[in-house]
């Protein structure tokens, strides 16, 4: 992930630069989708490019800038965990991956994190907490991509339901799925699902989906439970849990590590991606215990071959 967040500086420095023209550069691959997303999307597997949506975001290989701080965010996470909270070269380029994505849920989850940190390093309750958390709320309501962005976005969302008829006859006209933003895709998942969210529909998913309206959920917790049930959901969790307790130590700090995932999966439909699912098996996964180690020579560890040293 470090190394695609380089690779992603070089190619994001040229879309800013050259724009239109390093966009029909990336087509030349012939990997966009068919018409009529070819007209704005490009990739070349280790970049993507959005025209006029995020000329001015970095998207790297994933397909939005948003996906893209998603991954950065989880990677930053789990380096700071085999690091035991340090920062490192990784970590600082991973962080100024996640500033060049302009991305609202990464800044949210970054910030989270960042809060995180100061917490495992400084264990007592002092002034400096007490001032900060206010200041991160104030910093989140009045910075204008973070908080005016989602009251204009849940505005936005409430409109698009409210005239969902009229836009979907459009969006069927021009062959594109109607894309409904976090909150839209709340209410409209609930009101599709129902009861049926306890315990998900599974594989009946894509059918249900799109009997009605072709649409694109952006909410990847409603969009797991809709596949999944809360059921899934809250296991999936608590496995996640059990593997952050084991880094993090400090049940408080388990809690950033849980609001963390939870941001991220509002903001991004990333909780069916291996990046989260492998959480399903790492609580389980336990390093081998090698009955040798070389060093200078052979060492015996295991304490039954202790005699034979």
């Amino acid at each position: 992930m470090t190394d695609l967040t380089l690779v992603s500086f070089f190619f994001f420095a040229c879309q800013l630069i050259v724009g239109e023209s390093f966009f029909n550069f990336i087509k030349m691959f012939h990997l966009t989708p068919g018409e009529p997303y070819s007209e704005i999307f490009s990739n070349c597997l280790i970049f993507t490019y959005t025209k006029e949506l995020h000329d001015y975001r970095n998207s790297g290989f994933v397909w939005e800038p948003g996906g893209f701080g998603c991954f950065l965010i989880i990677t930053l996470m789990l380096n700071l965990f085999i690091n035991k909270f340090k920062f490192d070269r990784s970590s600082i380029i991973l962080i100024i991956g996640v500033i060049t994505t302009v991305s609202t849920t990464a800044y949210l989850a970054l910030l989270i994190i960042l809060f995180m940190v100061y917490r495992f390093r400084n264990r007592k309750i002092n002034f400096g907490i007490i001032l900060m958390i206010p200041l991160l709320v104030l910093i989140m309501i009045k910075t204008p991509f973070i908080g005016e962005k989602i009251v204009a976005l849940y505005s936005s969302d409430m409109d698009k339901l409210e005239n969902i008829d009229h836009l979907s006859r459009y969006y069927d006209k021009i062959e594109m799925q109607m894309r409904l933003n976090r909150f839209a895709s709340i209410t409209y998942i609930y009101n599709l699902f129902g009861h049926k969210l306890i315990l998900g529909v599974s594989n009946m998913y894509d059918e249900l989906m799109n009997k009605v309206y072709s649409v694109n959920i952006s909410n990847g917790i409603m969009d797991f439970m809709a596949k999944y049930g809360v059921v899934g959901f809250l296991y999936l969790m608590s496995c996640y849990a059990r593997f952050c307790k084991r880094n993090v130590k400090y049940i408080e700090c388990v809690v950033y590590c849980l609001l963390v995932i939870v941001v991220l999966g509002f903001g991004s439909p990333i909780l069916t991606t291996p990046i989260v699912l492998m959480f399903l098996f790492l609580p389980y996964y336990k390093l081998p215990n090698p009955i040798y180690v070389l060093v200078k020579r052979p060492v015996l560890l295991n304490s039954e071959y202790s005699s034979a040293n």
